[in-house]
């Protein structure tokens, strides 16, 4: 059972509620693990699939928070860079003068 190694704690208390066990907050990483290994419906090539599909859903949603993120300051520098700009130019106009 070494893919359970591989799961945080997050990741496994998401497999250990998938499987119906309930009140997992408390639980350290260790009594996760016998929860899922102990649970009757405990099939290991099912629950290594799950726990893979868990780890790349959370992967995929935070190199989208990360893009959010990156586009968000990308805006914030071209704003910033525009203002700039402009109150530059009308220093120029006023010095022309």
């Amino acid at each position: 059972m070494a893919f359970l190694g591989k799961g945080s704690i997050v990741y496994l208390q998401v497999l250990v509620t998938e499987i119906g066990v309930e009140d997992v907050l408390g639980l350290k990483v260790f009594e996760l693990r016998e929860a899922i290994l102990n649970n009757k419906y405990f099939d290991e090539e099912l629950s290594r699939e799950f726990l893979t599909t868990i780890i790349e859903e959370r992967k995929r949603k935070e190199e989208i928070k990360l893009d959010e993120i990156k586009n968000s300051i990308i805006c914030e520098v071209q704003t910033f860079e525009e203002v700039f700009m402009s109150r530059h130019r009308r220093v120029d106009r006023r010095r022309q003068y």
